[in-house]
């Protein structure tokens, strides 16, 4: 494949009347991870929502510029966002909507499984039963089992422990998506990095 898996031209955004991010460019390609860092208010979640679409459903408008994804891009929102009413399978089964059929669909929950035992052992369990931890994990094995070309993280190393960073860590580089994390401290755990960073936009 030539050629970035993603590409922002310019992109403004604005919430009412309010301008959140002005003429902002950058590429992804393929295998890269990219770090969008900066204090709680600065645009990174804005950001990401603009990039996968999500942007309406916050009650804002991109204003200029536009955004160019060659491949699925999947976006793992902050703040643990799983159907806590709809068991671990089925949250997992949510997340790979975009498979086709039921086969496939199934061999991307028995990836999830394999790689987060803890998931496997806790598959018909409510997720709102879960612990904040298991509960971020399942959040971004259900932005993984799409098999995505972009991931889109947002402040995914919020309740979880280093060990869990770690794993994290591993899973995402396995998968070969190309990674944009938004965190405010990309250096929280310095000795278990969630991705290796190849650039950061500040």
């Amino acid at each position: 494949m030539t050629g970035p898996l993603l590409r922002v031209v310019d992109l403004s955004v604005a919430y009412r009347s309010a301008t959140v991010l002005r003429d902002v460019s950058f590429t992804v390609e393929a295998g890269a991870a990219v770090n969008v860092a900066g204090p709680n208010g600065a645009g990174k979640s804005t950001l990401l929502r603009a990039v996968s679409g999500l942007l309406g459903l916050a009650g804002g408008r991109v204003t200029g510029g536009r955004v160019e994804a060659c491949g699925r891009v999947s976006h793992v929102l902050e703040g643990r966002r799983v159907y806590r009413d709809l068991t671990v399978e089925e949250n997992l089964r949510a997340g790979a909507f975009t498979v086709r059929g039921r086969a496939a669909v199934a061999g991307r929950v028995a990836w999830a499984y394999d790689r987060f035992p803890l998931l496997a052992a806790r598959r018909s369990t409510p997720a709102g039963r879960l612990s904040g931890g298991e509960q971020q994990l399942l959040a971004i094995a259900s932005g993984l089992v799409s098999d995505p070309a972009v991931l889109l993280l947002d402040e995914p190393c919020v309740g979880l422990a280093a060990d869990a960073v770690a794993l994290v860590a591993a899973v995402v580089g396995e998968s070969g998506a190309a990674v944009v994390v938004a965190e405010q401290r990309p250096q929280l755990f310095p000795a278990a990095p969630l991705v290796a960073l190849h650039r950061a936009l500040v």
